[in-house]
């Protein structure tokens, strides 16, 4: 399975919206993508984006998580697609240059428009 940039923000942006003491798992979204969201979860926690507890046996994906928060990196990772419009950008370049683009190229072009949007 592809990376896929939508379903990574879109995670990011479910954990940050946790209430306290809440985790975020795998029944919180569509049973048709659980193989997609536990895919992702297991790389967002992989890369250090969000502390999950990812227990039992795995075939293809996990079949259980349990997502506590973001991390440091994570809130930085967000807070560089929050914006709706420089999301769209933001992915229509990666789309532009077929799709294949590393969390630091993602991260650094999102932070490159949005110092674009505000003057610096």
């Amino acid at each position: 399975m592809k990376r896929d940039w939508d379903t990574i923000r879109e995670i990011l942006l479910r954990v940050e919206d946790l209430e306290p003491g809440k985790v975020l798992t795998l029944e919180d979204f569509y049973n048709g993508r659980h193989y997609e969201i536990g895919h992702h979860v297991e790389l967002l926690n992989e890369a250090g984006l969000i502390l999950a507890s990812i227990p039992g046996p795995r075939s293809n994906f996990p079949t259980e998580f349990y997502v506590d928060r973001l991390t440091w990196d994570g809130h930085d990772l967000l807070e560089s697609v929050r914006d709706a419009s420089i999301w769209k950008q933001t992915r229509a370049t990666i789309a532009e240059q077929g799709g294949g683009m590393t969390f630091e190229i993602v991260k650094q072009m999102a932070v490159g428009l949005i110092k674009n949007q505000i003057g610096i």
